[in-house]
């Protein structure tokens, strides 16, 4: 994991992009430094900003386009080559590999949308949020587990 990105309830590994004019970028870049806080954001060519879900929520992005992409976390014995990944030696002998899958995205969350979304995202929402658009729709089962049975 990235220090932008963050780990779901669902178990997946969520990156925010936000994106527009590099004037609005650099506006969120200082807001930011301003807050004092770690560095959870990594700057993609002039006009386009990774940021994890608190840096999201501490700055005004309404005017930027916001997008989310899923990836599902892997453990292989072999390398797969389909994702990014990473070699952890359990001994002399043994290694596994952790792989990083894309799931979803990336989806453009619509602005009507965007203060849901946040809801959503937000850690100590504890509440299951009722879906308001088809997009909220999608993004609710890379977001948090579904409660009751499993159908079948």
């Amino acid at each position: 994991m990235r220090p932008h990105e963050d780990i779901t309830a669902a178990g997946y590994i969520r990156s925010l992009r936000v994106a527009g004019p590099a004037r609005e970028i650099d506006r969120l870049l200082m807001e930011l430094a301003k807050g004092g806080a770690e560095k959870c954001w990594q700057r993609d060519g002039e006009e386009r900003l990774h940021l994890s879900a608190v840096a999201l929520a501490r700055v005004d992005s309404r005017s930027l386009a916001l997008q989310v992409s899923y990836l599902a976390p892997q453990l292989r014995g072999q390398v797969s080559y389909r994702g990014s990944y990473q070699e952890i030696a359990l001994n002399r002998k043994r290694r596994i590999y952790a792989e990083r899958h894309k799931a979803l995205g990336p989806v453009e969350i619509p602005s009507a949308d965007r203060a849901a979304f946040m809801n959503l995202i937000t850690p100590m929402q504890t509440e299951h949020l009722v879906p308001l658009s088809p997009v909220l729709a999608e993004i609710c089962g890379y977001e948090q587990l579904p409660s009751g049975l499993f159908p079948y």
